[in-house]
């Protein structure tokens, strides 16, 4: 006796469902592989679990499972003789890879994610972010009381600017300007980025101490550091003022409209008449026959309920923050190779 089409369909889509439901199972394989340093042991030469559970202070026979799925993940290659060698994917998660995912794998596979996620449910019956039930506080004063997690967190942050820098630089077309104020820019990689792109530019950093202290070596290490004036602040409260371009990547996201909105107008109160604002963020397509093109950053929206209220918008969303901030929205650019588009903004007359 066969399968009939109707049982065969309904098959296929239980599996699909379990495994869209046991997928964090390899993700989790994959935060401990990162955290626990398997993939600077296992270096450029076979090794055994029993060598990899000595360099790491790990139980051997755990060690061994755990390399044995990380083979299925293609992270490692497992050999006849009971070795292991490190595959490009694992590769990437080596703290000292060119271009290293392992803290961005060690955030968002750590326990301020997951916690809040398992909540889920409660976010979207509240609307209200549920890492402060989980935490025990909202997610920024969270990182400020634990500085190991608030690097890991940055250099996360820097990890997807490397990433997405150059081309973010291109869309945002900054060879008019002369100077440019990146509001909450961390340690400065992407105001690196756009200098670099643009060798008569001037830049401002903006962020809160803590945010700027590996700044110094960034900027150094890029040769950049010439062109940058580095200032401590809340952007809530205040910005530089008199530039010509105001950038704000990945922060607008993180906040609800009157939060953003507050953000933004203190911006607006800071610009010339002639600046521009360039909002830096994916932008949620209206369409829904387009959502699919885009998983991750309906993944992301969700992550934003979760984690601090925030939310990623759709083109009409960003016209109407900026519009009740004291902006035309000029347009919307594509950067090249990245998930991210500049919303350009101009500031409205005081009286309009």
């Amino acid at each position: 006796m066969t399968d009939s089409p109707t049982t065969r369909l309904a098959t296929d889509d239980q599996t699909y469902v379990l495994r869209l439901l046991f997928g964090f199972f390899g993700a989790q394989a994959m935060q401990a592989f990162a955290s626990l340093g398997f993939a600077d042991h296992l270096g450029d030469k076979p090794r055994s679990a029993e060598e990899v559970a000595a360099a790491t202070d790990c139980d051997a026979p755990s060690t061994y499972r755990l390399l044995r799925l990380a083979a299925v993940l293609r992270l490692v290659e497992a050999h006849g003789d009971g070795t292991f060698t490190l595959a490009p994917a694992g590769a990437l998660l080596a703290s000292d890879h060119p271009n290293s995912l392992r803290d961005i794998v060690r955030f968002f596979a750590g326990r301020e994610q997951w916690l809040s996620w398992a909540e889920l449910d409660t976010a979207v019956k509240t609307g209200d972010p549920t890492v402060d039930q989980v935490l025990g506080k909202s997610f920024f004063p969270y990182l400020a009381e634990h500085p190991e997690r608030s690097q890991v967190f940055n250099s996360a942050m820097t990890g997807f600017t490397r990433l997405d820098g150059p081309g973010i630089a291109a869309g945002a077309d900054l060879s008019s300007f002369t100077s440019i104020v990146d509001v909450g820019g961390g340690n400065g990689a992407l105001l690196a980025a756009c200098l670099q792109a643009n060798p008569s530019l001037r830049g401002e950093l903006l962020d809160s101490e803590k945010g700027l202290g590996e700044a110094e070596a960034v900027l150094q290490a890029a040769g950049v550091r010439d062109r940058v004036t580095l200032t401590a602040g809340d952007f809530f409260v205040s910005v530089p003022q008199g530039h010509d371009a105001y950038m704000l990547k990945s922060i607008i996201h993180d906040w609800d409209d009157e939060k953003s909105r507050l953000i933004l107008s203190t911006c607006r109160e800071a610009m010339r008449p002639d600046s521009t604002l360039l909002v830096v963020e994916p932008v949620v397509a209206d369409d829904p026959a387009a959502w699919s093109e885009a998983p991750a950053l309906l993944m992301s929206d969700l992550n934003m309920l979760v984690m601090t209220g925030g939310k990623e918008r759709t083109a009409s969303e960003f016209e109407a923050l900026l519009s009740s901030a004291g902006f035309r929205l000029e347009g919307i650019v594509s950067c090249p190779g990245t998930g991210f588009q500049i919303i350009r903004g101009k500031p409205q007359p005081q009286d309009a």
